[in-house]
């Protein structure tokens, strides 16, 4: 309370939170970073352990290792339970070995199968766990995989059959965040407080305008895409704005809208400046235009500096 009124300093808050925080707290929190950092490095063992040894194994070795990782993963995660981080960790880590099975499946018997045939495939088996996991972390992975079998079904069917244009795929991709992001703010008001955590809407709002920010400047500098890449980067990015400075009134949500649409106008500069001075290294028009382009970023940056800080200030006033 005393913070949000604006009474501690930042760094005098950090000094007291840690003062507060006894042994417990830093234990289970080193606890779970430590099972998250562990529960990585052993799925990447796996898929490197398969890469390096891939001619040297049987088939059925092939199989037995990861259908065997598989089982006790699930049976473990039902074990310990899906509500303790280990038992979620486990059940994801089942969840990844399903996609290594697949890949295995398709390497062995070289079915032909399209990338999104295996992606799409993955994400229909593990959704069952999915559902039942409450894990916003389990939810975070099936969606990488769903926005991956959306991404190859567009590059590798509707572009080549002429009903997408290959610089229109990520457009399409990014109606995934966009939507995964919608969906929690309603299930949260709904009280699915597994999705409380706040880092959930913050990783969402980043892929939603990465997605669309990525063809905008494609567009902006004339190598991909079309204006409606531009005007759809625009449209996030104002929706950003609006929902989490007046209706949900969250400020890392603003921050990162503000932050895109920093990096989309020094981009813009960036062309208007090559345009009319030019880049051109066989004589000193290059230098100043640099030095205006480096001033124009300079310039952006700190005007986004000064819009965070006023917006700051009224958070901290209202008490948010």
């Amino acid at each position: 309370m005393l913070r949000r009124a604006g009474l501690v300093p930042a760094g005098a808050y950090a000094e007291a939170a840690y003062a507060i925080r006894d042994g417990d707290f830093w234990s289970t929190w080193a606890l779970r970073a430590l099972l998250a950092l562990g529960a990585a490095h052993v799925l990447a063992g796996i898929v490197f352990f398969f890469a390096f040894n891939w001619a040297d194994m049987p088939i059925y070795a092939k199989f037995a290792v990861v259908q065997t990782g598989i089982v006790v993963t699930a049976l473990a995660a039902l074990v310990t339970g899906l509500d303790r981080p280990a038992g979620q960790a486990l059940l994801v880590s089942a969840s990844v070995l399903t996609g290594v099975v697949l890949a295995v499946f398709g390497q062995v018997y070289q079915t032909g199968a399209d990338a999104f045939q295996l992606f799409v495939s993955w994400a229909l088996l593990i959704a069952p766990w999915v559902l039942i996991s409450r894990s916003a972390a389990h939810w975070l992975v099936w969606l990488v995989v769903a926005c991956f079998a959306i991404g190859f079904y567009c590059e590798q069917i509707l572009v080549p059959l002429h009903r997408l244009e290959s610089d229109q795929v990520l457009l399409v991709v990014g109606a995934v965040p966009v939507v995964a992001l919608a969906a929690r703010e309603a299930a949260l008001r709904a009280g699915l407080d597994w999705l409380a955590p706040v880092w959930t809407r913050y990783v969402l709002v980043f892929a939603a305008l990465a997605c669309y920010f990525v063809p905008a400047v494609a567009y902006v500098f004339e190598l991909d895409g079309t204006w409606i890449s531009a005007v759809l980067f625009i449209a996030i990015l104002g929706a950003g704005l609006v929902v989490y400075s007046r209706l949900l009134r969250d400020f890392g949500g603003v921050a990162l809208s503000i932050g895109a649409g920093a990096f989309f106008l020094m981009a813009v500069g960036g062309k208007f400046i090559g345009e009319t001075i030019g880049y051109d290294e066989e004589n000193f028009a290059i230098l100043g235009a640099l030095a205006i382009l480096t001033l124009w970023c300079v310039g952006v940056t700190a005007g986004m500096a000064k819009l965070l800080s006023g917006l700051s200030a009224q958070f901290r006033e209202a008490g948010e």
